[in-house]
């Protein structure tokens, strides 16, 4: 009895050992699908978050405006401040808004400013599966390109809700998606007399600052945020500058060089 006894704990503690092994076995099977350190997909090759920010040891970040309503006295204002604070940004336009108002498209161009594409300017893409993602971003850049040249395959996608579809649709076209750090409406919505204090936190190395039509004052609320940024020693560079050509995107959103 006592030998059946002891042979029996070895069978266990062995059946344990096995299990142990293929457990092991399948974790890293799994695992082997990901890139640890990226969060990305290597079977599909597409990464699993836009780009939120870039990590960067330099003082710089990019201002991104996406304009989804028109005000021409309100954008040359903005124009103008750019301008005389010697900075360029980025800026972003839907399609249907391109098609619409193509002098100030070309007007921001002629500024110096990046033109890039935005998928949308709703809070969200729900619904859309990758086909339907692929043709509203190839329309978009129809509509944009005939306004004024693209400067570069970059989209940002709604405020809201997307589907892994549109990545991949976005992905697939040679788009690189980005979304934003903050975003000024949300900071000026919590207390716009403190607008500057609850901003400052957001002024990181390679943040993505966004400025946008649904800003209240966005003449005001512009001048504000080159003043902090100025103030706090940073540099504002075009999102073409910011971003890695070559980078790597993690779960985080974070893009990271090469």
């Amino acid at each position: 009895m006592r030998v059946l006894v002891i042979k029996g704990k070895t069978l266990v503690k062995g059946a344990v050992t096995v299990l142990f092994v293929v457990c092991a076995v399948l974790l890293g099977v799994w695992l082997s699908g990901m890139t640890a350190d990226t969060g990305t997909p290597t079977a599909a090759g597409v990464p699993v978050s836009p780009i939120y920010r870039v990590d960067t040891d330099e003082r710089k970040l990019a201002l991104i405006l996406e304009c989804c309503t028109t005000d021409d006295t309100e954008l040359s204002y903005m124009l103008d401040l750019l301008d005389n604070a010697g900075v360029k940004a980025s800026f972003f336009f839907t399609g249907e808004f391109a098609a619409q108002f193509q002098d100030d498209v070309a007007l921001v161009q002629s500024h110096g400013h990046e033109v890039y594409q935005m998928t949308d300017c709703e809070d969200t893409m729900e619904g859309l599966d990758r086909d339907a993602a692929v043709t509203r971003i190839r329309t978009g850049e129809k509509q944009v390109s005939a306004a004024a040249p693209l400067t570069g395959k970059v989209l940002a996608l709604p405020k809201g809700w997307f589907s892994s579809e549109v990545l991949e649709a976005a992905h697939s076209l040679g788009y690189t998606p980005i979304r934003y750090t903050v975003s000024l409406q949300s900071i000026y919505s919590q207390n716009s007399a403190v607008f500057s204090e609850n901003l400052s936190p957001y002024i990181v190395n390679g943040a993505i600052i966004r400025h946008g039509t649904d800003v209240p004052t966005p003449t005001v609320t512009l001048n504000e945020v080159l003043s902090n940024i100025k103030d706090r020693g940073y540099e504002i560079v075009p999102l073409g500058q910011l971003l890695y050509e070559d980078g790597r995107v993690d779960a985080e959103g974070v893009q990271h060089k090469g």
